[in-house]
């Protein structure tokens, strides 16, 4: 299978923890529409023939930002270019204060069946703090409006972790989720990345994050509460109920195919990885001379120590019959040389079949796939 990942980079405002590429800007968001659509005729060939494209996921950014005529033109450009019969999955990323019956049937007329909805929480002072544009009882209005016109695969975003937020508060948070009876929910934990507000802040030591041991007992809060009520964790930070995992995104954990489409966007292929340029203006500029991306060949311990960083990461796990396919018996033997401390550990679980994290291990995953690369 094969996957299209398209990158919008423009958001109403700056979300205090963001790091991924946007702007604030949408004076060039015409332009920008225009040039990506150039982008799609150019990697109309990205794919093998034999690879079917089974998912479209619209990420940002704010795709939600998007009239109807940037979203029609776009899908006659993706329509024009690729085989689109077999998409089983079309996502969209969608903040709650764009959700209106108008858009809602917009996007249902352009075969989008699965809302990614960015409600992060629903306290009004831990959205004040984290600079969102929404409040809490926005966020329910959206969900339910999004449900009443009949979307039936919503996803909802929430983040754990907020410095000088009080537990009752995550408390509420999940309770107000399992109310809204989702089909698949992303938890993350806040990370303060250096470029961002928040980044800012904790270099001038005005900004402290959590500490360690209190995010874990949240995430572990998380996960056994959305259990009770049948939401499944199938991914570190992925949960869903039985039969609505994200096909799309569990397609990177499974090193399917995909292209990105888009500034910052990246893609794949067996063996090398093409990067775009994370820059509106760059993008816009370099397009013709197809300047705005580069390509990274990607070695064997490349591939290998990318294999167990994205399967390890899956309630799957690492198969040994798939290392052994993809990389050889020797490296299955070194591997399991690497496991050894961790499994005495009980941070990784190991059967005759495969490699995987424990409860514990979940918690701990970036430390010990580091300690498993070659």
């Amino acid at each position: 299978m094969a996957g299209i990942y398209i990158h919008i980079p423009f958001c109403k405002q700056a979300c205090h923890y963001c790091d991924f590429h946007f702007s604030v800007n949408t004076a060039q968001i015409d332009n920008f529409v225009e040039t990506l659509g150039e982008e799609i005729k150019q990697k109309k060939d990205f794919f093998s023939p034999n690879e079917h494209i089974k998912t479209i996921y619209w990420g940002g950014g704010t795709p939600s930002l998007l009239n109807k005529s940037q979203l029609d033109f776009l899908m006659k450009q993706l329509n024009d270019a690729f085989d689109l019969s077999k998409v089983e999955e079309s996502t969209l990323e969608a903040n709650p204060d764009d959700i209106n019956l108008e858009k809602l049937f917009l996007w249902k007329s352009i075969n989008i069946n699965r809302l990614s909805i960015g409600i992060q929480s629903f306290d009004k002072n831990t959205l004040r703090f984290i600079n969102r544009c929404h409040d809490g009882e926005t966020a329910k209005l959206a969900v339910k409006m999004a449900q009443n016109a009949g979307f039936n695969n919503i996803s909802l975003d929430l983040i754990f972790g907020i410095p000088n937020q009080e537990i009752r508060v995550l408390e509420n948070d999940i309770e107000e989720i399992i109310k809204l009876n989702p089909q698949h929910v992303s938890c993350y934990g806040l990370t303060i990345e250096d470029k961002t507000y928040f980044g800012k802040l904790a270099k001038n030591k005005k900004l402290f994050p959590v500490e360690d041991l209190e995010a874990c007992k949240q995430y572990e809060f998380i996960v056994k509460s959305l259990k009770r009520e049948g939401i499944f964790q199938y991914e570190i930070s992925n949960f869903a109920q039985e039969g609505k995992e994200s096909i799309h995104n569990s397609s990177y954990w499974n090193s399917s195919s995909y292209l990105g489409l888009g500034p910052s966007a990246h893609s794949f292929r067996p063996h090398e990885r093409w990067v775009n340029c994370s820059s509106n203006g760059q993008y816009i500029q370099k397009m013709s001379s197809q300047k705005y991306f580069s390509i990274e060949k990607l070695n064997h311990t490349d591939r290998i120590n990318e294999f167990i960083l994205t399967r390890l990461r899956t309630n799957k796990g690492i198969e040994k019959k798939e290392v052994v396919l993809e990389f050889g018996s020797n490296n299955l033997e070194s591997l399991l040389k690497k496991t050894i401390s961790w499994e005495k550990k009980e941070l990784l679980l190991i059967n005759e079949d495969s490699i995987k994290l424990s409860e514990t291990g979940r918690l701990m995953a970036d430390s010990i796939c580091e300690g498993l690369f070659f």
